[in-house]
């Protein structure tokens, strides 16, 4: 007997809270920067997978996490030997 049913929801975000999310923010962003416009969650998770490079760069840009967005997110080299945003310096 599976212990979850898929066809009631205990919890829905309000309208007022997904429009205040960060990541309904994201997808405003990724809309204006990059002109996709993903109609859900399923579709920006399948947009990511797709373009890597693109979606990498998009979060350092939109998390402010320097002034500048590296030529590349990620070196072509197989994990674990890849390379992330080669030539920058963070302190976390």
């Amino acid at each position: 007997m599976p212990i979850h049913n898929h066809k009631s929801q205990l919890w829905r975000a309000s309208e007022d809270q997904i429009l205040s999310s960060n990541l309904h923010r994201f997808k405003k962003f990724i809309a204006q920067k990059k002109g996709f416009e993903a109609a859900d969650y399923a579709d920006l998770h399948r947009w990511s997978c797709e373009n890597l490079d693109d979606f990498w760069k998009a979060i350092w840009e939109f998390f402010e996490i320097s002034e500048s967005v590296p030529e590349k997110a990620f070196s072509v080299d197989p994990m674990p030997d890849t390379k992330w945003f080669e030539g920058e310096r963070l302190n976390y």
